[in-house]
């Protein structure tokens, strides 16, 4: 997409991070040039001219800003980034260290505010959602390995017993003791959510009525899903309150991984309280009316939104379902009632290209596909590792995969790594809603990111629910 002087000057207002490496802010009245995300005084508009390239803006006889200091940015060198990054990557592994944010932001050098600040800017949350996520999972971890459910709380860094055991409810559905006990289950419950919507879930779950992995049945959805190298099939149903989830599988199972597939499907780690209150404040109540709780599904595992985004490119939706049931028949593993299990990485990465002539698939998406797979499979592209990486850093990793544009990395950022402020910039589903939403035209790649600025930073919500617009569910 060409960038409008209109978008740059709103980007470079708004101290975008994503548009950093698209341009170059060139400011003539004080000779210097910048980073969109800069944080120096705002220059005027008619001061500021934008360049394609630093080389540009030095020919032009400009000289790096010593703020945003865009020369060590293009080299990959940001030390407060690099800092920051390091500190949370030393939290994800042992949050126990940290009593909070104070101490977090003392690790990195940097005031509370400034800290909490670079966060939000950065990865698009905040320090204590990050904090409180991290210490979720390493309990999780402890408890999985058998350590003591009381003194797990303790030991990943909760303040009190009633804040471990509210947190860790909250974000898997169970108590710590419960969550101990799925190893060997066959079925579990999950507690879900009070202002939980499940019918937009479910009919997300059923809209290709002839699919081999996602079926609608009386009682909920089943799914074919892996549970570690196991294929298997689980049954979904609202029993007041609770989401009971049933496996059949024909040898035993690693519980803890469909647990995990379950609470990314009914996104448990989300909150749409805050978006609700922005929109409502906005004066467009109208969005969410009736799909109050709605949070976004992940799919089960990131690898599946990977393959979806490759599938569903440039074809219409019907025909994506039908070439997404075609690789499923062509793995052939049955997991029972007629469904099969989704395609895994280390599967497509060992195709030949030519096994896809007969699927209907182009030469060059059935290469995309492929690739993509090697790249997981190898390591080279690690989607579970990158949902912890800074926003920068997710968008420039998924676009160096061939095959992933902008629309597909923030539709990945979106549904597989649980980003809330992206947009998948020329989705039909999304121009089209918007053009009834506010009763325009269909808007192009410019007027949709226009109009959905005041949404940020919860652009995810606002598209997922505008997506939903399309098709008013009973």
């Amino acid at each position: 997409m060409r960038l409008t002087r209109e978008v740059m000057l709103d980007r470079m207002a708004a101290s975008d991070p994503a548009f950093n490496g698209r341009f170059i802010v060139g400011v003539h009245s004080t000779g210097i040039y910048c980073l969109p995300s800069c944080r120096a005084r705002r220059p005027k508009p008619e001061n500021v001219r934008f360049y394609d390239s630093i080389e540009a803006a030095r020919e032009a006889g400009l000289r790096a800003c010593k703020k945003c200091r865009p020369d060590d940015w293009a080299q990959g060198i940001d030390a407060d980034r690099d800092r920051l990054a390091a500190v949370l990557a030393t939290m994800w592994e042992s949050p126990g260290r940290f009593r909070g944010i104070e101490d977090l932001a003392r690790e990195a050098v940097m005031s509370p505010s400034v800290f909490f600040t670079a966060v939000r800017n950065q990865y698009q949350s905040t320090p204590g959602a990050l904090l409180t996520s991290a210490r979720v999972r390493q309990a999780r971890r402890l408890l999985q390995s058998g350590g003591e459910v009381g003194a797990v709380g303790q030991e990943v860094g909760f303040e009190s017993s009633s804040a471990y055991y509210e947190n860790f409810g909250r974000r898997t559905g169970m108590p710590p003791a419960a969550y101990q006990r799925l190893a060997g289950r066959t079925d579990f419950a999950v507690e879900l959510p009070d202002d939980f919507a499940p019918t937009p879930l479910f009919h997300y779950l059923g809209r290709d009525p002839n699919s081999l992995t996602e079926r609608l049945t009386d009682e909920g959805v089943d799914l074919s899903v892996w549970a570690g190298e196991v294929p298997c099939r689980i049954s979904l149903s609202v029993s007041g309150q609770s989401m009971r989830v049933c496996i059949d599988a024909d040898r035993p199972v690693d519980v803890f991984a469909v647990h995990h597939q379950v609470s990314r499907l009914l996104g448990l780690e989300q909150d749409p309280r805050a978006f609700e209150e922005h929109v409502r404040g906005l004066g467009y109540g109208r969005l969410i009316e009736g799909r109050e709780g709605m949070r976004i599904p992940l799919t089960p595992t990131p690898f599946d939104a990977l393959v979806w985004c490759i599938v569903g490119q440039q074809v219409n939706l019907p025909f994506a379902f039908a070439l997404r049931r075609r690789l499923s028949e062509k793995m052939a593993i049955p997991v029972g009632a007629g469904m099969f299990a989704p395609p895994t990485a280390e599967w497509l990465a060992t195709r030949e290209l030519e096994e896809f002539v007969p699927l209907q698939y182009s030469r060059r998406k059935a290469e995309y596909l492929v690739g993509a797979a090697q790249s997981v499979v190898e390591g080279r592209l690690d989607l579970e590792t990158l949902s912890r990486a800074p926003r920068s850093e997710i968008e420039k990793t998924l676009l160096a995969q061939r095959g992933i544009g902008p629309w597909a990395a923030n539709y990945l950022m979106m549904r597989a790594l649980g980003s809330p402020d992206c947009v998948p910039v020329g989705d039909t589903g999304i121009t089209t809603a918007l053009g009834r939403f506010f009763d325009v035209a269909r808007p192009g790649p410019e007027e949709t990111l226009r109009l959905l600025e005041p949404f940020r930073p919860y652009r995810s919500y606002a598209c997922y629910h505008l997506w939903q617009t399309l098709h008013k569910s009973d």
